[in-house]
């Protein structure tokens, strides 16, 4: 038998291979967040037939073709707008992480998100959103009759950290004999601009008809400053909200990466997405949203890796860190390196249909020459059984 028999099966086995994974790309023409694979031939084992000397080149035949590698092209798709909220789009490198249950832990770009009735952020197959949380500098205390929340008149000293990160004034907030809770709260959200402090009432857990009230800085975000300096200061004198005499500092504490999100305070009447990934909104009460463990800010994070292009695919649009991918390395969207999200966005396929018809006719001609090379190779048998007649 002669070998061009063999390299034409390899030529086909391999164009078949090929044109496995242009299907493939093709179908997911539409699937969002899908990234195109790419195939990669390279020649297999070469048959010495004479040997290179000081003035002749060696001769040698080649046995075929062989799949280098079936690679992924990362590069991102165009973001179409659909206007929902927990539709997210990455604008730029990174990936969401969503956890299976405790252990398993996937990657996808794909950033269609459910509100689940417990408030769990999830994908399209139940997996939870991972981000980041921390508490934010506040303090309550408990008002038993809202409607008379003030029984003895007097001064409330606020200061926070305003919404751009900077430390807010000392704020002096007069209280009047027989200030209701909700008087109490618009006199203090009056001056949230200059004292960086909000206020808000949440029912109390174990008490019907009685509220707890919240006096939070108005700063959302995570400055590790704020552990360790004065990030709120509360101080009062004669009211009747318990915290009379008292001096309380709270900082930002609790800082948890790689969380799974879930909102605790459910419903929800609104609900947020900043392109740096931090969520907030209200619930139907008009409270700030609280997070699973009662962090106050949940951060969507986003995830790199050394070697993108080694990262495992299963199915459901999702990937899986590989040897060949390295560790994920997190990193909050707009950092250095990372990408934004986009809310009210979704990622298209990166399939380039115009690329992929053009490597579906290369590669069917392909499939044909190396069945025209068996046919042939097998004339030329043909031709050197028939000398014996």
């Amino acid at each position: 038998m002669i070998r061009s028999l063999y390299s034409g099966v390899a030529g086909m086995k391999n164009h078949q291979i090929r044109m496995d994974v242009i299907g493939n790309n093709i179908s997911n023409v539409n699937t969002t967040g899908y990234k195109a694979g790419r195939t990669n031939f390279q020649d297999t084992l070469y048959q010495t037939i004479k040997s290179g000397g000081i003035s002749t080149n060696p001769a040698q035949t080649g046995l075929g073709i062989n799949v280098a590698s079936i690679s992924n092209y990362m590069e991102p798709g165009g973001l179409q707008s659909t206007g929902r909220t927990l539709d997210l789009g990455i604008n730029g490198s990174g990936f969401f992480k969503v956890n299976k249950g405790a252990n398993d832990s996937y990657y996808t770009r794909d950033g269609i998100f459910y509100l689940t009735n417990d408030g769990k952020m999830v994908n399209s197959d139940g997996y939870q959103l991972v981000g980041t949380t921390w508490e934010k500098a506040k303090s309550f205390t408990t008002v038993p009759n809202p409607d008379n929340a003030i029984t003895t008149a007097g001064t409330l000293t606020v200061r926070g950290v305003l919404a751009d990160g900077t430390v807010g004034q000392s704020v002096d907030i007069d209280l009047a004999l027989g200030d209701s809770l909700d008087n109490v709260i618009a006199k203090i959200n009056a001056e949230q601009s200059t004292s960086g402090v909000m206020a808000y009432k949440r029912p109390n857990d174990t008490n019907p008809g009685q509220y707890d009230l919240y006096i939070t800085t108005v700063y959302n975000g995570y400055d590790k400053t704020y552990e360790t300096t004065d990030a709120l200061v509360v101080t009062a004198d004669g009211s009747n909200l318990g915290l009379d005499g008292a001096n309380l500092e709270t900082n930002i504490t609790n800082y948890t990466e790689n969380v799974p999100i879930q909102i605790t305070n459910v419903p929800i009447s609104s609900i947020n997405i900043q392109n740096n990934g931090m969520i907030t909104g209200q619930d139907n009460k008009g409270a700030p949203l609280l997070f699973e463990g009662d962090y106050d800010v949940a951060n969507i994070i986003l995830y790199m890796f050394p070697n993108q292009d080694g990262l495992e695919r299963i199915n459901q649009n999702l990937f899986r860190e590989s040897v060949s991918s390295g560790t994920a390395e997190s990193g909050t969207p707009g950092e250095t390196g990372y990408g934004t999200i986009a809310s009210g966005y979704l990622e298209m396929s990166n399939v380039q249909l115009t690329d992929e018809f053009t490597n579906m006719i290369v590669t069917q001609r392909g499939y044909q020459a190396n069945s025209r090379i068996i046919t042939v190779s097998d004339t030329m048998l043909e031709e050197l059984l028939n000398l014996k007649r």
